[in-house]
């Protein structure tokens, strides 16, 4: 019988991702779920030619009326700088804020807020 666990020599590398983050806070409500849902392949493509960062997923309020977009990457500005203009151009995004946060999460490190069509 073979184990159905095995262990490998090697440590696995850790994901480039770790340290600055892109949080996205929307209030305008979703046209449906499968917007939303749809958003991570969309990032996914974008984000991973470049290894930039990654999008980890969203949030919604019960009600489908407000949420967050939490994007991950070793540069909180390249990130963002990669990700705005596919924001901006999704209409339940408009008037969207974006905080960057350039540091990893749980430790104190600058922010910036910005509304996104600005």
């Amino acid at each position: 019988m073979k184990p159905v666990f095995h262990t490998s020599d090697t440590t696995p590398t850790p994901h480039p991702a770790e340290g600055h983050s892109v949080l996205v806070y929307f209030n305008n409500g979703i046209p449906s779920l499968k917007a939303v849902y749809d958003l991570y392949n969309t990032f996914d493509a974008l984000l991973e030619a470049r290894s930039t960062g990654y999008y980890d997923g969203h949030e919604l309020a019960m009600d489908d009326s407000h949420g967050s977009l939490y994007f991950y990457g070793p540069n909180a500005e390249t990130l963002f700088k990669r990700i705005k203009p596919t924001l901006e151009s999704i209409e339940f995004l408009q008037g969207a804020e974006a905080t960057l946060r350039f540091g990893p999460v749980g430790k104190r490190a600058p922010e910036i807020t910005v509304r996104l069509g600005e």
